[in-house]
């Protein structure tokens, strides 16, 4: 019996280190798969080395190869620009990007977004210019370049494309710098200020139109007495005449 129980004892301390064993490996399999993973560089190329959107004539992508990092579970992507001889549609001095729309006095917002692309070329994932992007500075660097000059814009998101993403175009936007917040406000405002000036117009109007209405009646009245006195200064006159005879 005491043998019985030792055997049985040395089976499921056998169960138990089998079990353990395999838990290890299959840990240790799926550590090293992930991190084969994310080792694994991802290369990304552009589709097109012109840039879409309103800055198409400006700018410019550098045609090569671009790794996307890995930063806790944040995929960043950092893509090399250069500034052509054309014009900037904005002063250098007077422009903000999009994240800051309506918080200051710039006169322009622009901004640079990116398109994503598989192998087959279809979009897997779009940040537009007007996304706001923890990478602010360098992208007004990169929007403030002078012909010749190269810079770099990144963007970091968190989503998951499951590794298919093969190449990129950039994206490019500028626009009025318009307020955004307030903005009901200021309209209902201004709206309020428009009604008061036509109602104000309208009532000098009114005005201006009873005074000359007022001067014609007073001025008939003048003529009536006048046509009045004549009258009887006739009417006397005959009846003086009347009297003579």
């Amino acid at each position: 019996m005491d043998k019985f129980n030792l055997d049985k004892k040395k089976i499921i301390i056998a169960a138990v280190a089998l079990f353990v064993f395999f838990g290890l490996v299959a840990t240790c399999v799926s550590s090293g798969s992930s991190s084969s993973k994310d080792s694994e560089p991802v290369m990304i190329k552009p589709d097109q080395t012109k840039v879409k959107g309103d800055l198409k004539d400006c700018f410019e992508v550098v045609d090569k190869a671009y790794e996307v990092k890995f930063d806790r579970g944040e995929k960043i992507i950092t893509i090399e620009i250069k500034r052509t001889d054309a014009e900037l549609p904005y002063d250098r001095e007077d422009f903000d990007i999009y994240a800051n729309k309506g918080d200051n006095p710039k006169s322009k917002v622009a901004g640079f977004g990116i398109e994503l692309l598989d192998s087959t070329g279809n979009v897997v994932k779009q940040i537009s210019p007007s996304e706001s992007s923890l990478y602010k500075d360098a992208m007004i660097a990169a929007l403030r370049l002078l012909p010749g000059e190269t810079g770099t814009v990144s963007w970091g998101t968190f989503d998951n494309w499951d590794w298919k993403i093969a190449g990129f175009r950039i994206l490019s936007s500028v626009e009025a710098n318009t307020k955004e917040k307030g903005d009901i406000f200021d309209q209902a405002f201004e709206k309020l200020s428009n009604d008061d000036n036509e109602d104000d117009a309208k009532e000098e109007s009114s005005k201006k139109d009873n005074k000359e209405g007022k001067s014609d009646v007073d001025e008939d009245v003048e003529d009536l007495k006048e046509a009045i006195d004549v009258t009887k200064d006739i009417l006397e006159t005959e009846k003086k005449i009347l009297d003579l005879l």
